[in-house]
């Protein structure tokens, strides 16, 4: 059976060479997160694979090092060429509505000896994942959750269950998670990075705040120690 691990903590993962999936709800938001990933100092290269179709609008607009629109095989070869030879460290940004090829993902160096690259993919929730592209991520950001009986609800369960399984956790369980998490204005994070699990952890985060320690994120980390508690006292 594959072990299951929900952590309630705060979710301080490094996110170095590694591959993430940014899930926005029905409002279309963004965490915080992603706009400090791709302003941070230490990037020498920002990539942005656009679409015209995207519906989740990005928090960065800045400067990018390449912009690209690809439509056909060539187009995406140029981007795959682009980004393998590009100054490292960097970030390569998926809009919402771009049709990743398949295989573009496992082509890309995500290993320690070419250390330096990110990916972030953003898509709604409430649009069907390609199961290639979940299995292809490090790590799942899925967004607030305002309503467990909405369709933002749904999509974070039908994530869960995908990259979790049904081993170690019922469906009323992961709407447990989701219960927890909203009662404290966070959300939920899924990683398999420096995780002993099979199934990966979950974990919680601030959509709001973009680093790991702040009075809010104390706060949240309150909250959900009250409700630690809580639960334990019911065991």
């Amino acid at each position: 059976m594959t072990e299951i691990v929900y952590k309630l903590e705060n979710f301080d993962t490094p996110l170095e060479n590694s591959r993430m999936i940014f899930l926005a709800g029905r409002q279309g938001q963004l965490p915080r997160l992603l706009e400090d990933l791709i302003n941070s100092p230490k990037l020498t290269s920002r990539v942005l694979i656009s679409s015209q179709r995207s519906e989740v609008p990005l928090l960065f607009k800045g400067a990018w090092s390449a912009v690209f629109n690809p439509s056909d095989g060539k187009d995406w070869q140029l981007v795959l060429t682009y980004c393998l030879y590009m100054t490292k460290p960097g970030i390569i940004v998926v809009e919402d509505g771009v049709h990743l090829p398949d295989g573009f993902i496992g082509r890309l160096p995500f290993v320690q000896q070419q250390a330096g690259l990110q990916l972030a993919v953003c898509r709604q929730i409430c649009q069907q994942q390609p199961a290639s592209l979940l299995a292809a991520a490090d790590t799942i950001f899925l967004p607030l959750v305002e309503d467990l009986a909405g369709a933002d609800a749904d999509g974070c369960l039908a994530v869960l269950k995908q990259q979790l399984g049904n081993g170690g956790a019922s469906l009323e369980q992961k709407r447990e998670w989701l219960r927890e998490v909203r009662s404290a204005k966070a959300a939920l994070v899924w990683t398999r990075i420096r995780e002993r699990s099979s199934g990966g952890a979950v974990y919680w985060f601030d959509p709001a705040e973009g680093g790991c320690d702040g009075p809010r994120i104390q706060y949240i980390g309150k909250c959900m120690k009250a409700l630690a508690d809580q639960l334990a006292s019911k065991n």
